[in-house]
């Protein structure tokens, strides 16, 4: 963990990602962020969109498609 202009940089494995975005979504946006700008393999990069968008979900964030989260 490292800190960046006050707040905390979560580094977590692909795998913890979906769990974080439940818990922590800000953390779990920023780590798939992270992830998805190193070019991942496409099982990774799958799992980091999915907890990207489970935490803009939790967070209240609408989809690009359908305008609401369900």
């Amino acid at each position: 963990m490292s800190t960046n202009q006050g707040y905390v940089e979560v580094t977590a494995a692909p795998e913890d990602l979906l769990t974080l975005a439940l818990s922590r979504p800000h953390d779990a946006i920023s780590g798939a962020r992270r992830l998805l700008a190193n070019g991942p393999p496409q099982f990774t990069a799958s799992i980091a969109h999915q907890a990207r968008g489970i935490g803009l979900c939790q967070l209240g964030a609408s989809t690009p498609r359908s305008g609401r989260c369900s």
